[in-house]
């Protein structure tokens, strides 16, 4: 049997071949062993299966077996002499991305619901924090603040818990668990008899309840090939992006009417109809997974009991409490070893800083200067809305092209993740533009229509960074198997800052007024975002190499 890789391993990980079966050794690209009998070192620890290209030929059958298109992943195929369980050829109709169009797209479809129903419930509450700051006598704005973003914390740390048991388990079954999971905490919060119990169970809905968007991209990556995958990604990214507006604009309306309580309540059902939904419609899409239970029953319908699953050789031997902990460190290895992950950790901690200050500032600003009710509150998000729906039906719906024009004219067909970076310099104009409008227009209290302008530019950058972001994550890590676990280590660090520096926004506002005290937070997002931008887009090769992908 011979196993050709065409990536190589992170050294020191379980990947590297450690554990690795006499079968399996480690091997050179497969761009320089063309023609060579080269082996594999099989990912088997990763979030995402976006497992390294790899290929089966077994000299008896080699003849047989089709190569792939160079722009698609090839296939682990089965080696029945050796019991090596893999895929039935390159075409075989259970491989994830050999499903039907229909098929995918409706898988797609429901993980984009998952990624909307927790960025949704991030902000479904914050017109309704008057009202419950009011029940329970809660007087200081920065708590008030905290009670918003805490959820941010929650969900960014998500990750290293669902990554694990998506692997293990499925992620059909993990996300439809969290669901359950975002049930039962929301239930918690509605019920909540004073500030802490609501911070606790806020807090737990966003981390137990977080699957459905961390991972919802290790899917994508299950089910369409590299050059495919922007227009899934754009339309996953609508969920997190849209999610956060149409939670407030529900939620004032909510609060006002039936109390802030419904808020949770309403979140509880919806939750409920999405776990049935996804139970029922979408399809399991884990490699290993599938894997696994294919060679379970063949090994009943044959009687082989040696049969294993091709992605399990290496893991056999190895306890789980030491998969599980390899698997739940790696994003903080990759945060604090990897360079490329450190520049888009730092790059989105800010965008996304300013992203929740804008969501903790809205509903006092427009309440207290505006003289706006807690419903129309919601309402005046709809700016932010405005600029991702551009967002989407320009930058999202264009990067793959953008992709394959600069990869014929700049790479001469060499094709570079960092083709996907230059909507990045619009977000890192647009967000501090954004800033100096919003800030000095509620300053001078000019029309309320001119801050809810303003803020759409901050919408229109969110896209410009999120979808390259996402889509370039994929493109990098994604052939190494390990782009749940960058995305995890991202979302760690940006969620983490993003949910502390909104609590800085009340003493900002008192120190220096909303003029001067966006005018400095958008001098800070030029600092760090335009260099760093540029310094990727030219050095981004180096810099990746640098990162030992």
């Amino acid at each position: 049997m011979h196993i050709i890789e065409d990536s190589k391993m992170e050294k020191g990980d379980l990947e590297r071949g450690d554990f690795a079966t006499d079968d399996i050794t480690t091997a050179k690209n497969q761009e320089k062993s063309s023609g060579e009998n080269s082996a594999i070192d099989i990912e088997s620890g990763s979030q995402d299966d976006t497992t390294k290209s790899t290929a089966i030929n077994d000299e008896s059958t080699e003849a047989s077996t089709k190569p792939s298109s160079p722009q698609r992943s090839t296939v682990l195929l089965t080696d029945w002499d050796a019991g090596h369980i893999g895929w039935d050829s390159v075409d075989d109709p259970a491989y994830p991305q050999n499903f039907p169009s229909s098929k995918k797209w409706r898988n797609v479809a429901f993980i984009a619901m998952g990624s909307f129903i927790q960025p949704f419930a991030s902000t479904l509450f914050a017109p309704g924090e008057v009202y419950l700051a009011d029940e329970f006598g809660i007087t200081n704005q920065s708590l008030l603040s905290f009670m918003i973003s805490v959820y941010l914390l929650g969900f960014g740390w998500g990750p290293l818990l669902y990554g694990p048991l998506s692997e293990l388990f499925g992620r059909k079954a993990t996300v439809c668990g969290s669901l359950l999971l975002l049930c039962m905490m929301g239930i918690g919060c509605s019920e909540a008899t004073n500030g802490s119990m609501f911070i606790a169970f806020r807090f737990l809905s966003a981390y137990l309840g977080s699957a459905g968007s961390n991972v919802g991209g290790g899917t994508l990556a299950d089910l369409f090939e590299r050059d495919k995958v922007g227009m899934a990604s754009s339309l996953f990214a609508i969920g997190p992006l849209i999610g956060p507006i149409a939670g407030p604009i529900l939620g004032g309306f909510v609060a006002q009417s039936i109390g802030w309580r419904w808020s949770y309540r309403i979140l509880v059902i919806l939750a409920a109809v999405l776990c049935v939904a996804y139970a029922l419609f979408v399809d399991e899409t884990n490699q290993a997974v599938l894997l696994r239970r294919k060679t379970t029953s063949l090994k009943k319908k044959s009687g082989r009991t040696d049969l294993i699953s091709i992605l399990a050789l290496k893991r056999r031997h190895v306890p789980f409490r030491k998969v599980l902990w390899h698997n739940m460190s790696r994003p903080f290895r990759m945060l604090a070893t990897v360079p490329i992950v450190q520049c888009l950790a730092l790059y989105m901690s800010v965008v996304f800083s300013y992203l929740y200050i804008f969501f903790t500032t809205i509903s006092p600003v427009f309440e207290k200067r505006y003289g706006f009710g807690t419903g129309v509150t919601g309402l005046a998000y709809i700016g932010l809305g405005t600029g991702l729906v551009i967002g989407v039906a320009t930058i999202a719906r264009s990067n793959d092209n953008l992709v394959r024009h600069l990869t014929k004219t700049r790479g001469h067909g060499e094709r570079k993740p960092e083709y996907r970076l230059p909507p990045m310099i619009l977000c890192s104009i647009l967000i501090p533009v954004s800033l100096f409008w919003f800030g000095w227009s509620v300053q001078q209290r000019d029309h309320w229509i001119v801050p809810i302008i303003g803020m759409s530019l901050t919408g229109l950058g969110m896209i410009a960074s999120l979808i390259p972001f996402q889509t370039y994550i994929i493109d990098v890590f994604g052939p190494h198997g390990t782009s749940a676990s960058a995305t995890a280590a991202v979302n760690v660090a940006r969620t983490t800052v993003g949910s502390v520096i909104p609590l800085l926004g009340p003493d900002i506002w008192a120190r220096l007024g909303y003029g001067w005290g966006c005018t400095t937070l958008a001098f800070i997002a030029w600092a760090i975002c335009i260099p760093m931008t540029f310094a990727m887009l030219k050095y981004g090769t180096k810099i990746r190499k640098l990162s030992n992908l």
